[in-house]
C-alpha cells in the first residue's frame, strides 16, 4: 500500500496500558479525529476501518465533513452497527462476555463457543462491575496467553470495550464527497444486518464486496491479501 499513499493506523489507547473512560461513541470518536489531525492536518482524507474500527471510522469521517474537510474514501470491514435499544439492555457481564468472544477470543486463544463467563462463581452476575473484572481477568490469566500488560493491563482492555458496548451511539447519516466501501467476511454471522447498518449510516455511493473468511481471522493470512488487492484496486480507480 505504501507504494500507494501512506498508511497511518490510529491504535486504542488500551494497546498501550493507557485507561481513558468514555459515555458516547463521539467522545472516542473525537480522539481518533484530533490524532487524525495530528498526524495530517489538511486533507483529503482516507480512512478504513475493521469491526469496530468501521463505526469509529464513520464517525470520524462524519467530524472532517462539518469540519469542512473533503473525505474521499471510507472503508469498513465487517462493521456491524448495533442498534442502541440492543446494546442498553444489555449488563455488565454479558458486556464482558461479548468482549471475551467477540473482541479478544481469538488474541486470547479461546473457542468461539466457550463462555469464560459461564466457568466462573454462581454468584458471578452479582459482583461490582471491578469484581467481576478482577475475576474474568484472573481466569483469563490462569488459561491464556493474551499479550496485555499482565493482568492490570487485560482489566484496562476490558473496561474499554465494555464502555465501548454501553456508549451512547447517535449515529448520524453521514454524506462524504468520496466513495465507500463495505468489505464482508463470508462467513459472517448477520451480513444482512451489517449492510443495513452500513447503508443507513453512509450516505454516498456505497459498493459492497465480500472475502472468503470469518470476522476473526479476516485480517490476517490469506484473507487480509485478498482485501489489500480489494483496497489497491479502490484506491486506483480500477
Amino acid at each position: 500500500m505504501a507504494d500507494i499513499c501512506p498508511v497511518v493506523g490510529v491504535q486504542a489507547p488500551f494497546n498501550f496500558g493507557y485507561e481513558w473512560a468514555f459515555d458516547s461513541i463521539l467522545e472516542l470518536a473525537d480522539f481518533y479525529y484530533r490524532a487524525i489531525k495530528l498526524q495530517q492536518p489538511e486533507g483529503p482524507y482516507r480512512l478504513a476501518g475493521w469491526s469496530a474500527g468501521g463505526l469509529l471510522a464513520q464517525q470520524v469521517a462524519c467530524l472532517l465533513t462539518k469540519a469542512g474537510d473533503k473525505v474521499e474514501y471510507l472503508v469498513a470491514m465487517d462493521s456491524a452497527l448495533l442498534e442502541q435499544a440492543q446494546i442498553q439492555s444489555m449488563s455488565h457481564d454479558k458486556c464482558l462476555e461479548y468482549a471475551l468472544k467477540f473482541a479478544f477470543g481469538e488474541r486470547l486463544d479461546l473457542p468461539e463457543n466457550e463462555s469464560v463467563v459461564a466457568q466462573l462463581d454462581d454468584n458471578f452476575a452479582d459482583m461490582t462491575e471491578a469484581g467481576q473484572l478482577e475475576a474474568v481477568a484472573e481466569l483469563v490469566g490462569k488459561r491464556a496467553s493474551h499479550g496485555f500488560a499482565g493482568k492490570a493491563g487485560l482489566i484496562i482492555a476490558l473496561k474499554f470495550f465494555v464502555d465501548f458496548v454501553q456508549a451512547d451511539r447517535p449515529l448520524t447519516p453521514t454524506r462524504i464527497d468520496g466513495n465507500s466501501l463495505l468489505i464482508t467476511a463470508s462467513q459472517s454471522k448477520d451480513p444482512a444486518s451489517i449492510l443495513a447498518g452500513w447503508q443507513r449510516s453512509i450516505l454516498s455511493d456505497n459498493r459492497v464486496v465480500e472475502v472468503d473468511g470469518e470476522h476473526g481471522t479476516m485480517m490476517k493470512g490469506q484473507c487480509l491479501e485478498d482485501i489489500l488487492v480489494i483496497l489497491r484496486a479502490g484506491l486506483l480507480g480500477v
